[in-house]
């Protein structure tokens, strides 16, 4: 199957994305498909298309950072907008390092023998570009292994006179930040903020208990692997210090896995040798270098 080479209108999409956003040109949000999971910086998106238009109305392309996740590069389909990103296909989750051109053509009927259903059911990540403005950068940390992200986590409650003095915040408020890591190659920082799990947005306000379990679902559901955390780098010094403040952080102390002093939720046992798989930033201040192809 051939596929049409990107135009260099096409191939700054991405990366235009969130000035975009920020010019009043956001997506619109209450499109059919759109998952009642979602919080102020992502949302999940379940929709179904027709195969034939993967690899012609709808192109997907590997992102270019090193988690190289499969991202719709360019779409004239209904409700399927460029830079969602695409993590399962009918409700089984994409594989780690999934080739986008692949991918097409296992899903697209021409290339599989015509045997299967006609539509694809399509489950997406959709980041609210945005939201990021003001407070930092979208970032995701793939481990090794399940036990490889030793973190506490903790709620993050604001003040009245923090959303006052930065109302941006309030997108930070009922979510859980990192309060202590311990992580040598930094896949998580002290003071990120989790807003999702495997892609799955996390919902605002969980208790604590309902926090776990909603993590422990959806590790489950992705067979139990590795987790794929999805977080805010807070890089606004003044919100980082609320943050930091608010969400209990103790620096950057080793969390062994097997304790919960100070009320924190520890998810993921003592961290492995090799560190994480992978950590890239979704959201850059400047456009990204311009690569050849796909």
């Amino acid at each position: 199957m051939e596929f049409a080479r990107p135009s260099a209108r096409e191939e700054r999409a991405l990366e235009s994305a969130a000035r975009r956003a920020a010019a009043g040109a956001a997506p619109e949000r209450d499109a059919p498909g759109r998952s009642a999971c979602s919080n102020g910086f992502a949302e999940h998106v379940s929709l179904s298309v027709q195969r034939g238009l993967l690899g012609t109305d709808v192109i997907l392309r590997n992102e270019k950072d090193p988690s190289r996740r499969v991202q719709v590069f360019h779409s004239k389909a209904p409700n399927v907008l460029v830079g969602d990103v695409f993590f399962a296909a009918d409700g089984h989750p994409l594989p780690r390092n999934a080739n986008a051109v692949e991918l097409e053509e296992t899903l697209n009927p021409h290339d599989a023998g015509g045997d299967l259903p006609k539509m694809v059911h399509l489950s997406l990540w959709r980041a609210t570009p945005e939201a990021f403005l003001g407070i930092g950068v979208e970032v995701a940390a793939a481990a090794r292994s399940a036990s490889s992200l030793g973190v506490r986590w903790k709620p993050l409650r604001l003040k009245r006179k923090d959303v006052d003095a930065y109302p941006q915040a309030a997108l930070l408020d009922a979510l859980y930040a990192a309060a202590e890591c311990r992580d040598a190659n930094g896949a998580v920082a002290v003071g990120d903020v989790l807003i999702g799990v495997n892609h799955a947005p996390l919902p605002e306000g969980l208790a604590p208990d309902a926090f776990r379990a909603w993590v422990d679902a959806r590790r489950a559901a992705a067979g139990g692997g590795p987790p794929t955390l999805n977080l805010v780098r807070v890089t606004n010094p003044a919100l980082r210090k609320i943050v930091l403040l608010r969400g209990g952080a103790v620096g950057g102390g080793a969390c062994g896995g097997c304790g919960e002093d100070g009320g924190g939720l520890c998810l993921g046992g003592a961290p492995a040798a090799a560190g994480p798989e992978a950590l890239y930033q979704v959201a850059r201040a400047a456009p990204r270098a311009r690569a050849p192809g796909r």
